[in-house]
């Protein structure tokens, strides 16, 4: 019988064990180090790579790849919300909306009811060029991720809330290279004019300057909302100042490092009509009125022939400084009642081309009177553009200075252009108009601007040479 015997030997089974277990260790430890480099990848360098928009291969559309508001917050740790975004000063403060009863006395306290939409806004293009995004709504449009990342919120509320924000960094020394922290500005100065003036050229002035420094919103919708707020509805004053310390607050907020900053507002030529709002809120704050020739004026609304001549039953389309002709006087503005009675004018026996002089001529008196009021406001024509803007609008009315070669050698150049540069008219250089304006003009035209406009305008130009 044979007998079998049991040798207890390495048939190669515990070598093979210990070398799956020394590459399942060395596996382990790679797929280790790479989550931790991805997690720091992700959180803390990759963003730094990924543009702001880019075109999806897929589609072919552009497509918004950096959302602010997606961000963890830098202070509190936690993940931040859209409305996070607007109180840490990410977002621009782009439209209000007052509710019809939302500035009764009613409501308890200095609250409103109101509702405020925020975007991000890229301020770099204005800091770039001014002249090619001329107006907030040119600046809005080109702002690609404004659309995706759009919030509404209670203005009230996030008013409140911001300035408890900011008033957590009011030691000067943390603002020193801290991006995220919100520095509150006043406003350096505001624009009002009698529109087609020079106004935009002013504004884009004002950006080019110093544009590391300084910031112009350039007839953005919120101030002459609030301005306005009262206008059409009941309104309490307390509240009415409310809303617009609040609607300048809001947009006074920015994120930049470099100081000092300066904000600046050019209003919407409407809201001259209640420049008496914002002075009376803001006493101290300079403020400048553009006019210009008053067929000049007239003949930037009246494109062509068949406007001059348009009446009540008119269908074609009323020029702007004519928007109001149908309304009844009783709602009419009250400098605009008031130029209609002094030359004997009603709605009912009135043409376009006299209501628009009227129109005109309104502006102007409502900052004439404001100024002999409070004897704030300096008055400029268009012919001094654009040295007026370094010899006297800086440094003397709105008190910036110094004005450096550099500073005026920044305007000379926007000075040059197209101040409303859009599209094709980017960077061209920029031609004198006022020729054929007035070998255009109509005897209506000429005829209305004398009737309603030369006293206005002589007062003006009493009070530039002040």
């Amino acid at each position: 019988m044979a007998i079998i015997h049991h040798y207890k030997g390495n048939d190669g089974t515990s070598e093979k064990k210990r070398k799956q277990s020394k590459f399942i260790k060395f596996l382990t430890g790679i797929l280790l180090v790479y989550a931790f480099g991805y997690f720091v990848y992700i959180k803390h360098i990759a963003g730094i790579f990924v543009p702001d928009r880019d075109v999806d291969p897929v589609t072919g559309k552009e497509r918004i790849r950096r959302r602010p508001e997606r961000h963890v917050s830098k202070h509190t740790k936690q993940k931040t919300t859209p409305r996070d975004a607007a109180l840490e000063g990410h977002f621009t403060l782009i439209d209000i909306a007052v509710e019809d009863e939302g500035l009764l006395a009613r409501i308890p306290g200095k609250r409103y009811n109101a509702i405020g939409t925020f975007c991000k806004i890229e301020w770099k293009k204005q800091q770039e060029n001014p002249s090619t995004v001329p107006m907030f709504k040119d600046l809005q449009a080109q702002s690609f991720m404004c659309e995706g990342t759009q919030v509404e919120v209670d203005l009230f509320d996030l008013a409140q809330d911001a300035r408890a924000y900011d008033a957590s960094f009011n030691d000067p020394d943390v603002f020193t290279g801290k991006k995220s922290v919100v520095l509150p500005v006043e406003p350096a100065g505001l624009v009002f004019h009698e529109t087609r003036c020079g106004s935009t050229l002013t504004a884009n002035l004002l950006a080019a300057f110093s544009p590391d420094h300084s910031r112009v919103y350039s007839e953005s919708p919120p101030p002459v909302h609030a301005l306005r707020a009262c206008s059409d509805r009941p309104c309490d004053p307390d509240k009415h100042t409310q809303l617009i310390k609040d609607v300048f607050y809001l947009m006074g907020r920015t994120l930049r490092v470099d100081r000092p900053q300066h904000v600046f507002y050019k209003i919407q030529s409407i809201g001259t009509m209640d420049i008496d709002k914002f002075t009376s809120v803001f006493p101290n704050t300079p403020w400048v009125y553009l006019y210009r020739d008053s067929v000049e004026v007239m003949m930037s609304h009246f494109k062509d022939a068949a406007a001059q001549t348009l009446n009540k039953k008119g269908k074609k389309r009323l020029p702007v400084c004519a928007r109001n002709y149908v309304r009844p006087m009783n709602r009419q503005p009250r400098t605009t009642q008031k130029i209609l009675q002094k030359h004997d004018k009603t709605m009912e026996n009135i043409e376009v081309a006299e209501y628009c002089a009227a129109h005109l001529a309104a502006l102007s008196l409502a900052a004439i009177d404001e100024h002999k009021k409070t004897g704030m406001g300096r008055f400029i024509n268009y012919n001094q553009l654009p040295e007026i803007a370094w010899d006297r609008i800086l440094p003397e009315f709105f008190d910036i200075n110094p004005i450096s070669d550099g500073m005026i050698e920044n305007m000379k150049q926007v000075a040059g252009v197209y101040s409303k540069g859009r599209n094709s008219k980017a960077n061209q250089v920029w031609q004198e108009d006022a020729t054929n304006k007035h070998n255009r003009a109509t005897p209506q035209v000429i005829a209305a601007a004398h009737e309603f406009l030369s006293d206005i305008y002589d007062q003006m130009e009493n009070l530039s040479k002040s």
